[in-house]
């Protein structure tokens, strides 16, 4: 009888445990959910709001995970294309994003996105222009800047607010981005081409191919 009842209450015990442990991941679930939902209410709200405010060329609402970050050094120095997605939340993508998505012009720069893009945690910097096209998918943490930001001589360097060399970056239609992308100015990417995570461009890619390395070089052609 005494084993027997051993048996019963650790069986009890399993089962007590196993419905908790259930429980628990429904709750942690479905609070996952409503905060993912409501990171993307508030966030294209306000999202929409700020960059309306800053002054930026709307075309469509954008669908913002998170709160972008805006900076133009005038007002319309931005224009965004339709249907467009931001994700500047941390839970929006599984990848990782470390910072929202910024988007930012100094002096003359000039950001040009397209129709049906999606950009997580991306760093957009212009002093010249930066024109990305339609169905252009950009990975978590990719930064595009136009400048070298400061210049390469060190006198030129020690005079206060000097800047570097800025040259325009142009992105075509249906271009992938792989995450933690660093491309510096003066660079064209073609269409339908994809860059591989991690690189650094430093020269334009042709159309229809996967380009990878730093500094990133083809690596092979795509059939498209």
């Amino acid at each position: 009888m005494m084993v027997g009842g051993v048996f019963y209450i650790k069986e009890c015990y399993e089962k007590t445990t196993g419905m908790i442990a259930e429980m628990f991941f429904f709750l942690s679930r479905a609070f996952f959910c409503l905060l993912k939902f409501w990171s993307l209410c508030a966030g294209t709200v306000i999202g929409n709001l700020k960059l309306r405010l800053w002054g930026c060329r709307c075309r469509g609402l954008v669908r913002c995970f998170g709160i972008p970050r805006v900076e133009m050094a005038a007002s319309r120095q931005i224009e965004i294309g339709k249907n467009n997605i931001f994700r500047s939340s941390v839970i929006s993508n599984p990848v990782g994003i470390c910072h929202p998505v910024y988007l930012a012009t100094r002096g003359a720069g000039h950001i040009r996105i397209g129709d049906d893009c999606g950009l997580s945690g991306v760093s957009i910097v212009s002093f010249s222009s930066v024109t990305i096209g339609s169905r252009v998918q950009i990975g978590a943490n990719t930064a595009i800047v136009d400048t070298d930001f400061h210049p390469l001589d060190a006198a030129s360097r020690a005079i206060p607010h000097a800047t570097g060399k800025s040259a325009p970056i142009a992105i075509a239609d249906d271009v992938f981005i792989g995450m933690n992308t660093l491309i510096l100015k003066g660079v064209s990417i073609g269409r339908k081409s994809v860059i591989g995570a991690g690189s650094v461009v430093t020269k334009d890619i042709p159309s229809g191919v996967v380009a990878a390395g730093n500094p990133a070089h083809v690596i092979r052609k795509l059939d498209v």
